[in-house]
């Protein structure tokens, strides 16, 4: 019990631990969800008080009560680099302080060795009998602690002690700690809409018994995800661990039986649910892991499982089977993430299939849009290009694009839009020179 005496010496203040860990021009990585609240305030304040000047920080979806759009500095004091927008983010790309970071997860750690932070700043739970801790419930971290020259973590005690080697770290790789319990982000269930529910019925019927799946967030994976309550013997390696995973697990239809890497358990770079108890859920089972996203988005690993099945999301996709994911125009709005990691990984698998899902239309303020469109909007981003796009789903039907002329995209995209738009999809497409 030698590591107590460690611990309590390494116990600090959030205000004297930024006295000794931050100065000027440094780089610092704040990981995903679940940040460090104790921490990351107080800095930010002392940021707007033009205590420090040239501090650069990376990050993902953070949560918390921050307030980038008007946070009161220049890009010379500060920047967030952002690698995949939350609500935070996206509010605050108006501000010149807080600029995407186009990336794919799968090059976390290249990325993390080329930065090398001078600082890492986590969130991990207490420490157990043998003086480690646990940082939870985001692999984000991992990625940054060997390349880092100092680390100081949050202590927060409501933090799930998640299975995974990668997450358990000594107390002796941290610099100091400040312990300060904070609530996990919780996110309300989404309604689930007819449409949703149409769009699921095209996928899950077309995933196998024992398949390994890839769902990610939104009302489409969760309605996916209900679809699949017949299914058996599924497993899980995806870059995002749900409620409807958890439920699927708990009923046997994940068991994680037929996975040809990690069988028996369900693997995932972070976890994000909607109640206290999917977190609880989360240090009680033994069967779950959290890896690493270089790891969980690496394309030779995913391509390694049998029968995988990946199944992403998508703001547009034009006629050609391009898909903007990250932006509407040239308004950011979330990240890369690790869809095309998953998009590839998956056609490569063994009887693998990969699937773009999303509804055929978005109600705005102008009315009814379709998201197939001719050609994207200017400034938008291309998550995934023509050439790696398979399965495009819509509430009207499924495609498959893998095997298509130019030709055959068009009209198979044009056929599971939206009905009020066949006819001007068709025409632009004549005048695009993709239909004769």
């Amino acid at each position: 019990m030698n590591w107590i005496k460690e611990y309590q010496a390494r116990l600090s203040s959030p205000e004297a631990i930024l006295d000794c860990y931050i100065s000027n021009n440094m780089s610092i990585m704040v990981g995903g969800m679940f940040s460090a609240v104790a921490l990351l305030q107080p800095l930010l304040r002392r940021i707007e008080d033009g205590l420090y000047y040239g501090i650069e920080m990376f990050g993902s979806s953070l949560d918390g009560p921050y307030d980038f759009a008007n946070l009161k500095c220049s890009p010379n004091q500060f920047k967030l680099h952002s690698f995949f927008a939350g609500v935070n983010e996206r509010s605050g790309f108006s501000n010149p302080c807080i600029q995407p970071f186009p990336m794919k997860y799968s090059n976390l750690d290249r990325i993390m060795a080329k930065i090398k932070p001078d600082l890492v700043i986590a969130m991990v739970t207490p420490p157990d009998d043998e003086g480690y801790v646990n940082l939870g419930v985001n692999g984000m971290i991992a990625s940054a602690l060997p390349f880092c020259t100092h680390a100081v973590a949050q202590v927060n005690s409501k933090l799930p002690r998640c299975k995974g080697g990668i997450m358990r770290h000594h107390i002796s790789e941290f610099d100091a700690f400040v312990e300060n319990d904070q609530e996990l982000y919780t996110y309300p269930l989404p309604t689930i809409t007819p449409e949703d529910e149409m769009i699921a019925g095209f996928v899950a019927e077309r995933i196998s018994d024992g398949a390994c799946i890839q769902l990610g967030i939104g009302t489409i994976p969760n309605a996916i995800g209900r679809g699949l309550r017949s299914h058996e013997h599924l497993g899980v390696f995806s870059e995002m661990i749900s409620d409807i995973m958890l439920e699927l697990m708990e009923t046997g239809v994940i068991d994680n039986s037929r996975k040809t890497l990690m069988p028996g358990i369900t693997a995932g770079g972070f976890a994000m649910g909607s109640t206290r108890e999917f977190y609880s859920t989360l240090s009680r089972r033994d069967d779950i892991e959290i890896l690493p996203f270089s790891k969980i988005c690496d394309i030779p690993t995913i391509a390694s499982h049998d029968n995988f099945v990946s199944v992403n999301s998508a703001l547009s996709v034009d006629l050609t089977g391009q898909v903007c994911a990250e932006s509407i125009g040239s308004r950011y709005y979330s990240g890369a993430g690790g869809q095309l990691d998953f998009m590839t990984g998956a056609q490569l698998s063994k009887n693998g299939q990969s699937f773009i899902a999303l509804k055929s239309a978005a109600h705005t303020k102008h009315g009814l849009v379709s998201r197939i469109v001719p050609t994207l909007e200017p400034g938008s981003v291309i998550t995934t290009p023509r050439t790696c796009v398979q399965n495009i789903a819509t509430e009207y039907g499924c495609v498959d694009l893998s095997l298509c002329s130019a030709r055959e995209r068009a009209e198979r995209l044009i056929s599971i839009s939206h009905p009020a738009f066949r006819e001007q999809l068709a025409h632009d497409a004549r005048k695009c020179g993709y239909l004769s």
